[in-house]
């Protein structure tokens, strides 16, 4: 469902796939972050705390024959700082702890870690409902099953 939405859905127009740099954040097994640089990403940076993970990670990227400026692999609890500047940023954190997302999120903000008119998307709990940060935009919220949605944001703040 993300990817096709990502490939179909006009606010994504913005998002120059061959160029854009993606997070894959509480990445889990990578399957997100992978999917993306199959759909042309140019590259994605994977953030997970398991170190289990990001091994498995290394060697999905390394069987897929993906060049190493393709992906990075970072073992790391978050939230926490990060080098880099994206145009698009998956976070999937534990559903307990969503609110993780959103101390990410401002630490991306002030570290200018988010691209303008780039893409935050956050898995969470359907009754989730924060308040987002100043300068990010629900364009879309889709649920994924009674209880797990997506909230798509986009950063436009004027830069």
């Amino acid at each position: 469902m993300l990817y096709n939405i990502i490939q179909h859905n006009a606010n994504f127009l913005s998002l120059n796939i061959p160029q854009s740099k993606a997070l894959d954040a509480f990445c889990g097994t990578g399957i997100v972050g992978l999917e993306l640089i199959s759909l042309g990403f140019q590259s994605c940076t994977f953030i997970d705390k398991k170190f289990s993970l990001i091994k498995g990670i290394y060697k999905d990227a390394q069987h897929l024959g993906l060049n190493p400026d393709q992906y990075r692999t970072i073992n790391q609890s978050l939230p926490h700082k990060i080098e880099g500047v994206f145009d698009f940023v998956f976070m999937d954190p534990p559903y307990e702890n969503s609110n993780v997302a959103i101390e990410q999120i401002i630490i991306m903000l002030k570290n200018k870690n988010i691209a303008h008119n780039g893409w935050i998307v956050v898995e969470s709990l359907s009754n989730f409902n924060p308040k987002w940060p100043n300068g990010l935009e629900v364009a879309l919220e889709k649920k994924i099953n009674t209880d797990h949605k997506f909230t798509f944001l986009q950063f436009n703040q004027a830069q």
